[in-house]
């Protein structure tokens, strides 16, 4: 479960760079056009939770990563000194560092996305009801 674990961190960042990326290019593309700002806005909203879904799938490998390495901390101190699991630890940091520089594009992208999206859906103005379904009260007719 360790190795998955691990292989899900390095894979993670890729898949986000080849899916998410485009679909984000495609939504600043449609921009402009003022038609086609609710697809934007839409397109956004997909990208976000994409990137929602891939940082819960980071944070819940790297929590496993992390419960692992520190039960694996534990040990080392139960059965050796205290200098030698702060040497340890110090190492065990390095290797931690680089797992958290892959999942920052991906915290990045779903910020960027998402306040896209929120931008863009807060600046149009949908109606209620088609004009042809709404419902007029006419002069002599009792409001309900």
């Amino acid at each position: 479960m360790l190795q998955f674990a691990v292989a899900l961190l390095q894979w993670l960042p890729r898949v986000f760079v080849w899916l998410v990326v485009p679909i984000a290019c495609l939504s600043i593309l449609l921009v402009p056009a003022r038609k086609s700002r609710p697809h934007a806005a839409l397109g956004f909203m997909i990208a976000a939770s994409i990137s929602a879904i891939f940082l819960a799938l980071a944070t819940a490998a790297f929590g496993y990563i992390c419960c692992d390495q520190a039960r694996m901390l534990f040990s080392i101190l139960l059965d050796f000194r205290p200098g030698v699991t702060i040497g340890f630890a110090l190492a065990l940091l390095g290797s931690i560092v680089k797992p958290l520089v892959g999942v920052l594009p991906m915290l990045i992208g779903a910020a960027a996305t998402g306040s896209g999206a929120f931008l863009l859906r807060r600046g149009t103005k949908t109606p209620a009801l088609p004009a042809s379904d709404a419902a007029t009260i006419e002069e002599g007719e009792p409001a309900l």
